[in-house]
């Protein structure tokens, strides 16, 4: 995960605020684009040392943080 948050962060228009466990929340301009299928499609992306492995991924977007 901490290799899909750098990434995340250089593409932006993300910036990282907050990682719980499995989760990311971020932050971003809207006037910036981006979108939440960009987004998970960035988290989904696998590294190479973890070729095979299974990732799903779930967003979501609003103006304040819910569990």
């Amino acid at each position: 995960m901490a290799e899909r948050m750098l990434k995340i962060e250089q593409k932006g228009p993300w910036e990282i605020v907050l990682c719980v466990h499995d989760e990311l929340v971020s932050e971003r301009d809207l006037k910036l684009g981006g979108s939440i299928r960009e987004f998970c499609d960035l988290m989904a992306e696998v590294p190479i040392w973890a070729a095979g492995c299974p990732v799903k991924v779930e967003g979501w977007e609003g103006d304040r943080y819910k569990k």
